[in-house]
């Protein structure tokens, strides 16, 4: 645990289980060059003014989260240099933090470099850097494994410096954009009073409840939101079923958002989940099927769902 004040002299100070220490409140070694120079051998352009080096990010993190575990969030995330900085700092220490990194999709500059580079806004340049920063990370634990047995990474080909040999470090991200609702009575309501006409027009259109440009797996990342889980839980997309699980792994859930058949749920069954979660219109219209599965789930004591 880490606690912050400010000493009678104006002093930043930091009190952790182990002490207290006093970081500068004035940091002079790290600036945006450094920043620059590591964008541009990530991504062999200028497409990003003045980033912030990965190593000052890296800095901050470590003394102020002490705990390897931590989660690590930035609102104005830019080019993405805290997501490369807990990566490579996971890297040399063996943490498992993890981020957060939020942006707008703001357009560049159509002159600018980026655009040149094929960068529409500014949250693509910060995925392609994150994609690119963690290949390097990996690639440079994988070469100082192979190349120098003291797993100390510096002069390993292509290695980061100070980059720790740990092949198995975890560089993966998802990426999420804020969207209207997939499903039609979750979106914004029309607003105003509705004539006749435009009632039997939306009752129409609400005999599919699924949006028409609606896929598979932004459904399946809707719904487990809607359902309690987290973003961060288990998802597995098998045939016909999207399975959900939580950390504890106590709350096995199967959506079928597709198609639906005996067989899928004769399958499904046979997996004992807590919960089955199914679109009505993967029973196709046929009610009998969707009645007896209902039927089915309930002698197996598993709850069932369909929307």
């Amino acid at each position: 645990m880490v606690n912050s004040s400010f000493k009678s002299n104006g002093v930043l100070q930091y009190e952790k289980e182990k002490g207290t220490f006093h970081p500068k409140t004035i940091i002079t070694e790290f600036t945006t060059k450094q920043g620059s120079n590591v964008l541009i051998d990530l991504l062999e352009d200028p497409v990003f003014d003045f980033p912030k080096p990965p190593s000052l990010v890296a800095y901050l993190v470590s003394f102020v989260c002490s705990n390897k575990n931590d989660l690590i969030l930035d609102f104005f995330s830019g080019s993405g240099t805290t997501a490369h900085a807990v990566m490579q700092l996971n890297a040399e220490d063996g943490g498992n933090r993890r981020y957060i990194c939020v942006q707008l999709a703001e357009e560049t500059d159509e002159n600018s470099e980026a655009r040149k580079a094929g960068f529409a806004n500014i949250a693509e340049i910060a995925k392609e850097r994150i994609r690119r920063a963690g290949a390097q990370i990996r690639r440079s634990g994988i070469d100082a494994r192979q190349n120098m047995p003291s797993e100390n990474a510096d002069t390993a080909a292509g290695a980061v410096s100070g980059i720790n040999a740990r092949p198995t470090v975890d560089t993966g991200f998802k990426v999420f954009k804020l969207t209207e609702s997939h499903f039609k009575q979750w979106r914004r309501p029309l607003s105003g009073s509705l004539n006749e006409q435009q009632q039997l027009a939306l009752l129409e259109e609400f005999q599919n409840i699924v949006h028409e440009n609606a896929g598979v797996e932004n459904m399946a990342y809707e719904l487990m939101l809607r359902l309690g889980f987290e973003l961060t839980d288990s998802i597995e997309f098998a045939d016909n079923v999207v399975w959900l699980n939580n950390a504890a792994q106590t709350r096995k859930t199967a959506l079928l958002l597709d198609t639906v058949n005996q067989a899928v749920l004769d399958e499904v069954r046979a997996q004992s989940p807590k919960k089955v979660f199914v679109l009505d219109k993967a029973f196709a219209g046929d009610d009998a099927l969707k009645t007896n599965a209902a039927l089915q789930f309930k002698d197996a004591d598993i709850d069932f769902e369909t929307l």
